[in-house]
Formats: structure tokens, C-alpha cells, sequence
């Protein structure tokens, strides 16, 4: 039987992080030459847990996942203060 560490390590995390960037990348397309929209997309951050420090953690990571893949151009996060 496998245990929930070992499925894990199993998961395509990297993958599934590309394919979220992909996500991302074809919906700013969309919004900026098919819509012809401007201004930015938002992106708000949600606490798995309904504390501070989390909402912090989950802020960072979000903004760095934009970074990593160059969306921070195009998104904006609205972080609630």
C-alpha cells in the first residue's frame, strides 16, 4: 500500500506548476489581443489557513511563482491589507 509521503514524491509537481504558467500565459493572450482588454489581471492569494503568517507565506510564494515565470508584468496581486 502506498503512504500519503510516498504519493508525494510521485506527484509532477515541476509539471503541474508549468502547466499553471501555461494556464496563466494563454489566459493574458486572451485578455490583451482577443478581448483587447487593458489594465492588469488580479490574483488574489487564499489562506489554506485563516491566519496571518499564511496569508503572508501565500502572498510570497504566489509572487514568486509570477516571477519565476515572467507573469508579473501582466498580473497584479490584490492583497487584502
Amino acid at each position: 500500500m502506498t503512504t500519503s509521503v510516498e504519493l508525494i514524491h510521485l506527484w509532477p509537481y515541476t509539471l503541474e506548476r508549468r502547466h499553471a504558467a501555461a494556464f496563466y500565459k494563454m489566459a493574458s493572450h486572451h485578455w490583451r489581443h482577443v478581448l483587447g482588454a487593458s489594465g492588469p489581471l488580479l490574483i488574489e492569494p487564499k489562506p489554506q489557513e485563516p491566519s496571518k503568517h499564511q496569508y503572508d507565506w501565500d502572498v510570497a510564494t504566489t509572487a514568486g511563482f509570477l516571477r519565476e515565470f515572467d507573469l508579473h508584468p501582466e498580473y497584479k496581486l490584490n492583497v487584502v491589507g
